[in-house]
């Protein structure tokens, strides 16, 4: 499988073996509260086609790519408070 880059910085990147994080928050925001971010490294070149936005997945479809990922890449959490 290959992995799908629409970021020509990304491709290049991918095209030199660079190690690239996918990062995401959720949240309220810094000044109103908690934010949860997320950060993802996969595997050079190879990405499940089910790794798409997860508002556009189904719950199970989202459980298959948690898996993937706990088993594929080195991944991240974190949560910030509003201090």
């Amino acid at each position: 499988m290959q992995t799908k880059c629409a970021n020509i910085h990304e491709k290049i990147a991918w095209s030199n073996n660079a190690t690239i994080a996918g990062i995401d928050e959720a949240g309220r925001g810094p000044l109103c509260g908690p934010v949860v971010i997320g950060a993802v490294i996969l595997p050079h070149t190879t990405a499940p086609e089910f790794l798409v936005d997860s508002k556009k997945t189904t719950e199970k479809q989202r459980l298959a790519a948690y898996e993937w990922i706990v088993k594929n890449c080195i991944y991240t959490t974190v949560i910030v408070n509003h201090h």
